[in-house]
């Protein structure tokens, strides 16, 4: 289960519970659990283009993809479409 996480997740788990192991209680498997439902659920993922591991899982992220490209290319429209405004056709630095 750990062996999933980012080393410096496993890295303060080892430093904290190797040498104290007493302190492995009911609230640090709550941190834990908050942690992993943060990693899954809210936090993107580089490896899966900065899609959430839960969307992955939920065959959610090839429609996010999509959304996304369709966003940017109406952002692109916009933008010409602002600049062509604010410029009324005289090329900026003449």
């Amino acid at each position: 289960m750990i062996s999933d996480f980012p080393l410096s997740f496993k890295d303060v788990i080892s430093a904290r519970f190797n040498r104290f192991p007493e302190a492995l209680t009911s609230s640090s498997s709550l941190e834990i659990t908050r942690f992993m439902i943060w990693y899954n659920g809210h936090k993107y993922q580089q490896t899966i283009e900065n899609v959430m591991s839960d969307d992955m899982y939920d065959g959610r992220r090839e429609d996010i993809l999509a959304r996304r490209v369709q966003r940017k290319r109406k952002n692109l429209l916009e933008r010409k479409q602002c600049n062509a405004t604010i410029t009324n056709g005289v090329e900026i630095g003449s």
